[in-house]
């Protein structure tokens, strides 16, 4: 399965329309949004216009810069799939999602949430997780030598059968790579990046 995904839009024209030309280019079978694709919601219902254009099939968490209920609603009006707090079954793959924060070193709420679907998670073939903050200690949430992603979410990668963790908010990695164990960690940035998943 081809995944583009993207992270940290901010209502950017230009990161638009590079999204819109790199699916026409390698035609993936889904887009994941990790989040701040508004400016604090500022011509939310515009950009959300722009970004249902580029492909039918979205799976979303909200940024800090989105409310989860404002984000979904407009994932409902869009026929997108609002992941936060869920599991989404797509071909082997079960996207584990979960949005918001950003600054936070542990997220108990997610670590609740994730013990009520652990048998869900267990028996996964492959599991992704999409987060807008990333996990702590991985290439994508080193900022200027010191890391600042949450703890929690690399308990998480440790713990499970993590094949891939896509985050953003951290502009200073967009577009970066790296690995945590065995589990491919990036932040895949506004103008996106293809993932085989």
């Amino acid at each position: 399965m081809k995944v583009l995904a993207f992270a940290d839009v901010h209502a950017s024209l230009t990161a638009m329309k590079k999204l819109d030309a790199l699916v026409k280019k390698e035609k993936p079978d889904l887009l994941v949004n990790l989040g701040d694709f508004t400016i604090f919601e500022q011509h939310l219902e515009d950009v959300c216009s722009r970004l249902a254009k580029l492909h039918p099939v979205q799976l979303v968490v909200h940024g800090n810069h989105e409310e989860d209920l404002t984000t979904a609603q407009v994932c409902k009006r869009h026929g997108w799939v609002f992941c936060h707090k869920k599991c989404v079954q797509i071909g082997d793959a079960l996207f584990v999602g979960y949005g918001g924060g950003g600054f936070s070193s542990r997220e108990p709420e997610f670590e609740r949430c994730v013990k009520n679907v652990h048998t869900t998670i267990k028996a996964a073939k492959k599991v992704v997780l999409l987060t807008h903050q990333p996990a702590f200690g991985t290439a994508v949430d080193n900022l200027y030598g010191r890391h600042v992603g949450n703890t929690s979410f690399t308990a998480f990668i440790k713990k499970y059968n993590v094949a891939m963790a896509l985050s953003g908010h951290i502009h200073e990695t967009a577009g970066k790579t790296g690995k945590l164990g065995k589990t491919i960690v990036a932040n895949p940035g506004p103008f996106g990046k293809v993932f085989t998943v």
